[in-house]
């Protein structure tokens, strides 16, 4: 693209996503990074993405199966509220064949057992 002088038209800003220095309990991680010895609906994965627009930041809170990696929750809003990545796993619950003793994994290792 740059050889041919074509550009993007939006140059991406910094967004600082985690605040690793926080002291709030977290739960062990369950997964450990081993992706492939887990079934459908036994281990979900969630996590928010910043989308810009021209409004301002739109935040994408999403919830997929891990085995088959199907989108299966999901949640926009214009705020990263506590109520964005709910949103999102509830509709995953709603929609979904989930079992009791499934996973749900976030970022920074926090898993929290269903039940």
């Amino acid at each position: 693209m740059r050889s041919n002088g074509i550009y993007h038209r939006y140059h991406r800003k910094y967004v600082t996503t985690t605040n690793s220095s926080y002291r709030l309990p977290h739960s062990d991680n369950l997964i450990k990074r081993d992706f492939n010895s887990f079934g459908i609906d036994e281990v979900w994965c969630a996590d928010i993405t910043y989308i810009p627009t021209d409004e301002g930041w739109l935040y994408l809170a999403s919830v997929i199966d891990l085995k088959s990696r199907y989108l299966i929750g999901y949640s926009f809003d214009a705020n990263m509220t506590t109520d964005l990545i709910s949103d999102a796993l509830l509709k995953a619950i709603k929609e979904s064949n989930q079992k009791y003793g499934a996973i749900f994994h976030s970022d920074q290792g926090g898993t929290v057992l269903f039940s």
